[in-house]
């Protein structure tokens, strides 16, 4: 996913080390941020490509959330363009083709990732239904423990109780344009965190509920041991 970064420099980063690093114009802790990661040792962070070819993995074995080979991402998606014949215009485009495409370019152009295809499937729900809500669950189902999915997307709208099945029963992580239901409670087994009113990197919400685990998971995964980062986040949770 890319970083925000409007501009790019080569210099030197937070360890000293030369490489290919973001400018962000905002500074302060954002260029603190983008001076922890080298963009050329990353496939997916490069400044000019959405992904770069790379070699595979070596030793990949099959997982919970990953074969060996390939990774599951189902679209989810009620068919909203059944509502037109009633009157409702809904020019959202094929958004099916759009993730095809999209998946289909880091397959070809970038190997995958790290050498696992992705495995792009769609699970659709009739808009028309009279049982639209329990047919969305049934669609949640299949979507995360028929196929497996880790990541389950939505850009069209997929609303009613499904999504508790799939953030807390399957713990599956779902990428979503809508704002989060208060309906959904929390829970200790539930793997996905959404900021609705800014996260702990905005100034106003710095002390905004999970913060110290937002910080904590924001170095783990920017670095593999490297001290820079997690002196970074720390200093974050002292300014809180």
């Amino acid at each position: 996913m890319r970083r925000g970064a409007r501009g790019a420099e080569r210099g030197t980063g937070a360890t000293g080390a030369k490489g290919t690093f973001a400018t962000d114009p905002r500074g302060g802790i954002y260029q603190a941020f983008q001076n922890t990661f080298d963009r050329s040792k990353d496939p997916f962070s490069s400044l000019t490509d959405y992904c770069t070819s790379h070699t595979a993995a070596a030793s990949r074995k099959a997982t919970d959330a990953a074969g060996a080979d390939t990774i599951t991402i189902v679209n989810l998606r009620t068919k909203l363009e059944q509502l037109e014949a009633i009157g409702f215009s809904l020019p959202l485009g094929n958004n099916n083709e759009m993730y095809r495409v999209f998946t289909q370019y880091i397959n070809d152009k970038c190997g995958g990732i790290r050498g696992r295809k992705i495995d792009f499937q769609i699970v659709e729900v009739n808009s028309q239904s009279q049982t639209l809500d329990a047919d969305r669950r049934a669609a949640c189902i299949k979507a995360t423990e028929d196929l497996k999915a880790p990541i389950v997307l939505n850009s069209t709208g997929f609303a009613g109780t499904p999504w508790i099945n799939a953030r807390q029963n399957a713990q599956a992580n779902r990428i979503n344009n809508g704002v989060v239901s208060g309906r959904l409670t929390p829970t200790e087994n539930a793997k996905l965190l959404h900021f609705t009113e800014g996260g702990p990197y905005y100034e106003a919400t710095r002390n905004v509920d999970f913060a110290d685990e937002w910080f904590d998971a924001f170095a783990y995964a920017n670095s593999s041991g490297d001290s820079d980062v997690w002196a970074l986040a720390d200093a974050a949770k002292k300014a809180k």
